[in-house]
């Protein structure tokens, strides 16, 4: 402490150079950083990298000199940098090769070339990006060799010659020199200049589309479309020979190049993909996708995830017969998911099979619910006369989501028939069909609608638990002064005293997929930064493995532990205080709160400290660092939360 609080600055060089063999690190950081700042101080640092003193010792000699060389352009430095790169000891040779390259030392070079060959692999790889830092076009022939070399595929070897080679073209400001060894026959050399171009988005490297090398081929892919190598998306687009060959991910990135490409004719590729029956069923769906948003692209790009907007005339007008065109052919000759995308395009496009067809696919409970929900938008865009007939069918149909759909559709065409239906769906009690009957009746303007939810309300207790939360919340979406009156009441019904209370309604009901999208993707919750759920899926361990319980969870258990986290903490995961009879106090994480026992783990060394009960005079309650998630989640959300955590807690 009172090195830190005297200073360095004041310390004669001598005393410093002593600094360099103090066990602190931040102490010999500090003398190594006080004796670089003027070339004088040179012998001390060199001194402290004789063979006879610690390897950290010489490190921080070498160092210096490294600082020296680099900003004092000490050419004293420099040459005894070149002496350190024949040490015997690989850390020393690697420090010096790369300080050599971080002063850009040209009379390095030389020692440089040799360390390429070194017999230690940390050494060639600093060498070779020091190498590069140089940046001499004729230098690339040794990269390559480094790269010939590493048959073994070593990454980090691979890494600094990839560095050098981006270096040494960065600086001369073209890739011709790489370029030469662009039909070498080791892949690994050819892997390697595949990777320094995509760092440095050259459009040469379009022509290892061509490799015979598969792997490299899809490497290849990757780079042109990830990295935004614009100079070689054409060439990409053009590659649809190679569609159906490396997977569903690079079947995209070449749909997606000849979609930001924006050529016309290259939509009437994606109509030919789409009707090609020896390609994937997810390359023709993806085909159709993308097709439909062509003349409107988003913003973002869905291969990446990055937001790229594409700019430009995108109209389709002089090839939209061909596509309506092909449409029909898919409506004619396709089926599943194929043909599901079909009709989303061609409600895009406004082309749709015959009305006849259009009825079949939808009563037809065969179907794929797809196929069926994209002709339903169909008929309701047509305004097709027999709709209403048959959303009074459908509104009963096996697939719930069938169901809802014409419960919605029934509601806007046929009002008196919907609430029919919703009065049946309520008196079934069956939980997912009572969530969405209130879903809809909430936006009906009817007041058999109004009559419906205010006679829900009122009667809540006599409901199905799993709807109770949907209840409430289609009544707080209207406006009626007597379902305000009712929704008043049942708030004032609520036991102040019990924080739970108003959180019971989200005991039952809730939808484990969307409760898992809760746990991991919920921005504000974050639940997955202090828990695992999922074996194999990342997670933080501040929290309990919420996958690893004995038994299932009790749902009134999960509500405790989301809204009052504190209430009951899990042994290992709530910090407590202990204040013992002789004055003496100690903290940790309580493990085990026993009759004759207190058991601690203890914060610094991780171990286990029991204290006698006896000894004990006081202790504070144990504490979770959890939110209380009523704070942050909707209510929705906490029932759906739960939902997912039960389920993980069943599965074995």
């Amino acid at each position: 402490k009172s090195l830190f609080a005297e200073g360095f600055s004041q310390r004669a060089p001598e005393e410093l150079a002593k600094l360099l063999h103090h066990q602190d690190l931040r102490v010999r950081q500090r003398a190594q950083f006080e004796l670089a700042r003027k070339p004088t101080n040179r012998s001390h640092l060199i001194a402290a990298t004789d063979p006879a003193n610690p390897l950290v010792t010489r490190l921080h000699g070498l160092w210096g000199l490294g600082q020296l060389a680099r900003l004092h352009k000490d050419a004293q430095a420099v040459s005894m940098l070149i002496q350190l790169s024949s040490d015997s000891h690989w850390r020393i040779r690697s420090q010096a090769a790369q300080a050599l390259g971080d002063a850009k030392a040209a009379n390095g070079r030389d020692v440089l070339l040799k360390l390429l060959t070194d017999e230690n692999l940390n050494v060639r790889m600093l060498a070779a990006i020091a190498v590069g830092k140089l940046g001499q076009g004729e230098d690339v022939p040794k990269l390559i060799q480094v790269l010939e070399a590493n048959a073994a595929g070593d990454p980090y070897l691979r890494h600094g010659a990839i560095h050098g080679l981006r270096l040494i073209a960065e600086k001369s400001g073209t890739a011709e020199d790489l370029m030469k060894f662009k039909n070498h026959p080791a892949a690994e050399v050819r892997l390697g200049l595949i990777i320094a171009l995509r760092h440095l988005r050259n459009p040469m490297i379009a022509h290892f589309l061509g490799d015979e090398n598969p792997e490299l081929v899809v490497e290849t892919i990757q780079a042109i479309n990830d990295n935004y190598i614009e100079g070689a998306r054409a060439a990409l687009a053009e590659r649809s020979d190679l569609l159906g060959k490396f997977g569903q991910t690079i079947d995209y990135r070449i749909i997606n190049a000849i979609f930001r490409v924006g050529d016309p004719k290259g939509a009437l590729k994606l109509m030919e993909f789409a009707e090609n029956t020896e390609l994937p069923q997810d390359t023709r769906v993806e085909s159709l996708f993308q097709l439909r948003r062509w003349e409107d692209p988003p913003k973002g790009d869905h291969t990446t995830g990055k937001i790229r907007p594409i700019s430009g005339d995108r109209s389709l007008e002089d090839h939209k017969t061909a596509i309506k065109e092909g449409l029909v052919r898919l409506f004619q000759n396709s089926d599943g998911e194929v043909l599901a995308e079909a009709l989303i395009t061609g409600n895009h496009f406004d082309v749709a099979p015959s009305p006849e067809t259009q009825r079949e696919q939808f009563l037809n409970d065969a179907n794929l619910r797809k196929v069926r929900m994209a002709t339903l938008k169909t008929l309701v865009k047509k305004n097709d006369p027999n709709l209403v007939e048959m959303l009074n069918t459908t509104v009963s149909s096996e697939d719930p989501e069938i169901r809802k759909a014409s419960l919605q559709e029934l509601s806007k065409a046929a009002p008196e028939d919907a609430l029919k239906h919703a009065r049946r769906l309520l008196a079934e009690k069956k939980v997912y069909d009572g969530q969405f009957t209130m879903e809809v009746l909430a936006d009906m303007e009817h007041k058999e609608a109004a009559r419906i939810i205010h006679t829900s309300l009122s009667e809540l207790s006599q409901q199905p638990l799993g709807i109770r939360l949907d209840i409430i919340q289609a009544a707080k979406k209207r406006k009626e002064p007597e379902i305000k009156a009712a929704l008043k009441a049942y708030q004032q019904s609520l036991d102040a005293s019990d924080p739970l209370a108003p959180f019971q309604v989200t005991l039952a009901g809730g939808d484990a997929n969307r409760g898992k999208r809760v746990f991991y993707r919920h921005g504000a919750a974050q639940c997955q930064r202090c828990h695992i759920a999922e074996k194999g899926r990342d997670g933080g361990v501040a929290g309990p493995n919420l996958g690893t319980t004995e038994k299932p969870y009790e749902m009134e258990y999960l509500l405790e532990s989301l809204v009052l986290p504190g209430a009951r903490v899990s042994p290992g995961y709530g910090m407590v205080s202990v204040t013992r009879k002789d004055g003496s106090i100690v903290a940790g994480l309580l493990l085990e709160d026993g009759k004759d026992i207190v058991a601690l783990k203890d914060p610094a060394s991780g171990e286990r400290v029991e204290y006698k009960r006896s000894e004990i005079k006081s202790m504070t309650t144990a504490m979770s660092t959890m939110p209380p998630m009523g704070q942050i989640l909707k209510k929705e959300e906490i029932r759906d939360l739960m939902a997912y955590l039960k389920q993980l807690s069943t599965k074995k």
